[in-house]
C-alpha cells in the first residue's frame, strides 16, 4: 500500500442552525506532502459553496452528487506549509441555514499532489430517495491503476439508520452511524479494473441515501534500478520530496552507499539481492520505516539518525552473513532500532540512545560474553 490515511475528524452536531457545519480538530499535528480531502452531505439538496481551513485556505471541489434527498461533496487541499505542525478545524458553507449535514476530512498521505486532476477518472454513483434496508448496489466504476486510494462514501437521512461498510473496505472510525441522518467514508486499495463498493443498512421504511465510488491517484515512487552486469555503480542521491516512496535495487550488482534523507511518513527500501550493500546514510523523520535487507551478502556498517522526531522505525537485516556495527543514534523517545543477523555473530554496536529507546542486540551465542563485555566497555551496561 502506497498511501496511508494518517488521521480524520468529524463535526459533532449534526442539525445546523447556521450556514456551516465545521469538523471537530484534529487529533495530531498536520504532516507536509500530505492532502486534506473533506467529505460533505446535506439532506435537502443543499448547496456547499465552499470549504476552508481556520488559516484561510480554500479547499477545491473535485466532485459533487446532488440529487434531491442525500446530496455528496468532495474538497481537496494538498496540506498547507502553514497548517503542518498545527491542528486546524475544517469548515464547510452551505447555501442555507437550518439543514441536517455533516464534513469528515480525512489526512493522506502518499496521494498526488493537485486538485482534479488527483481523481483516477469520474466517481461513479448512485441512489434512491426510497431505499429499503439490506444491500445496497454498488456504483459503476473502474479505476486505471492497482494500489490507489480506493474510497466510498455513504450518505442517507430521514429515517434513523445504521449502515455496514462494504466488504474489504476499511471503514473510517469517525463515520457517523446510527442517526436520522449518517455519513460513512471506507477506502481500499484499488485493483486497476472494475471495483466494487456495496453498503449494507437496517432502517424502517424508506430512506433517502446516496453512494459515491472512486480513486485518488498516489504519487508516483521513486525507481533507481542498476543492471549493468559486472560494474559497481554508485546509487545516487534520490530527491524524494514528491514521493512516499524510494525503492533502491540493485540485484546483480553493489550497491554502493546513497545518502536519502525523507520527510516524515515514507518508505524506504535498499535491497542488494546477490551483492553486497553498502552503509546508506539514513536520517528518517517522523513515522519514517527504514528498511535496509542484504539477502546474500553483508550489509556494511551504516550509520542511522533517527534524528529529532518520534516513531522512527529502522530495520537492518543480513540474514545469511554477519551485519558489521552500525552506528544508530536515536535522540528522541519513540524510536524502534531493530539489528537482525541470523546464524552469524553481530557486533556490538555503538548504540547512543537520548530518549527511553532501548538497544537490543542479537547474534551467535557463542558471542554473548565478547558481545557484552564490549558493551561494558562502552558504558552500557554496569
Amino acid at each position: 500500500m502506497s498511501w496511508d490515511v494518517l488521521q480524520s475528524a468529524v463535526n459533532s452536531s449534526w442539525y445546523n442552525s447556521t450556514d456551516e457545519v465545521t469538523a471537530e480538530a484534529f487529533g495530531s499535528p498536520l504532516t507536509a506532502g500530505t492532502k486534506l480531502i473533506a467529505y460533505v452531505t446535506s439532506l435537502s439538496n443543499q448547496t456547499v459553496t465552499g470549504v476552508s481551513d481556520g488559516n484561510g485556505n480554500d479547499f477545491t471541489q473535485v466532485l459533487t452528487v446532488s440529487p434531491s434527498y442525500a446530496s455528496v461533496d468532495v474538497w481537496v487541499l494538498d496540506t498547507p506549509s502553514g497548517d503542518v505542525g498545527t491542528t486546524p478545524v475544517i469548515t464547510a458553507t452551505l447555501g442555507n441555514a437550518g439543514t441536517y449535514s455533516g464534513i469528515l476530512v480525512q489526512e493522506v498521505a502518499g496521494l498526488l499532489a493537485g486538485t482534479s486532476a488527483s481523481l483516477d477518472g469520474t466517481p461513479g454513483d448512485n441512489g434512491s430517495n426510497s431505499a429499503t434496508e439490506g444491500d445496497q448496489a454498488s456504483p459503476s466504476y473502474s479505476s486505471s491503476a492497482a494500489d490507489e486510494f480506493l474510497f466510498t462514501v455513504y450518505a442517507a437521512g430521514y429515517t434513523s439508520i445504521t449502515w455496514t461498510a462494504p466488504d474489504g473496505y476499511t471503514a473510517d472510525p469517525n463515520g457517523h452511524n446510527d442517526d436520522i441522518i449518517v455519513l460513512g467514508v471506507a477506502y481500499a486499495d484499488s485493483t486497476g479494473g472494475s471495483e466494487s463498493a456495496e453498503w449494507s443498512g437496517t432502517w424502517s421504511g424508506t430512506s433517502a441515501q446516496t453512494i459515491v465510488l472512486g480513486a485518488f491517484k498516489v504519487a508516483a515512487a521513486v525507481t533507481v534500478a542498476l543492471t549493468t552486469p559486472g560494474v559497481a555503480l554508485a546509487a545516487p542521491a534520490p530527491a524524494v520530496d514528491s514521493s512516499p516512496r524510494v525503492l533502491l535495487t540493485a540485484p546483480n550488482l553493489a550497491l554502493a552507499a546513497p545518502a536519502v534523507s525523507v520527510r516524515a511518513d515514507m518508505r524506504v527500501s535498499l535491497t542488494s539481492p546477490n551483492l553486497a550493500l553498502a552503509a546508506p546514510a539514513v536520517s528518517p523523520a517522523a513515522g519514517t520505516i527504514v528498511n535496509l535487507t542484504t539477502p546474500g551478502l553483508a550489509l556494511a556498517a551504516p550509520a542511522v539518525t533517527p534524528g529529532v522526531n518520534e516513531n522512527a522505525a529502522v530495520a537492518l537485516t543480513s540474514p545469511n552473513l554477519a551485519l558489521a556495527a552500525p552506528a544508530v543514534t536515536p535522540q528522541t523517545s519513540g524510536v524502534t532500532v531493530a539489528l537482525t543477523a541470523p546464524g552469524l555473530a553481530l557486533a556490538a554496536p555503538p548504540l547512543i540512545p537520548r530518549g527511553p529507546a532501548i538497544p537490543s542486540v542479537q547474534g551467535a551465542p557463542a558471542d554473548r560474553q565478547a558481545r557484552w563485555a564490549k558493551l561494558r566497555l562502552l558504558g552500557y551496561l554496569p
